[in-house]
């Protein structure tokens, strides 16, 4: 279902499912993954950041996807492309939750708060965080 629903690799579940198993939230018994009862789910907030230097119409719609797996969504942009994009889309952005913020050598400003519209899936969340764990180690 994962292969097919969201794009992964299999070899990234699998290593996913091992990360799971190692940190004791999942159990295998003959074949099958249980989840570990005694386990809490963190509470974490996900956050989504896409960066584009002027190209507002592919941030806005990755920024989109993004929702399906972040908490919430924010468009950077540097600080005169923030403040036009603000000015010409403020009430499509703030329609679909995804925030802004403007961004130059010296400091940054959110222009536009995002909104969590709507609460991401576990499975999702879990994944994100095994992931980030993933790429922490890597590094």
């Amino acid at each position: 279902m994962l292969l097919s629903e969201k794009g992964m690799s299999e070899k990234t579940i699998q290593n996913c499912i091992s990360q799971l198993i190692k940190a004791n939230l999942i159990i295998k018994k003959e074949g099958l993954y249980y989840r570990n009862i005694e386990f809490t789910f963190p509470k974490v907030i996900i956050t989504g950041y896409e960066a584009k230097l002027t190209d507002y119409n592919k941030a806005f719609y990755q920024a989109l996807i993004n929702k399906e797996y972040v908490d919430y969504s924010y468009m950077i942009f540097p600080m005169d492309i923030a403040y036009k994009i603000i000015d010409k889309y403020h009430d499509i952005l703030q329609d679909n939750g995804i925030g802004l913020i403007g961004v130059s050598n010296t400091k940054q400003k959110t222009l536009l708060k995002a909104k969590r519209i709507k609460e991401i899936k576990q499975y999702i969340r879990l994944s994100n965080l095994i992931q980030t764990n993933i790429k922490a180690s890597i590094y």
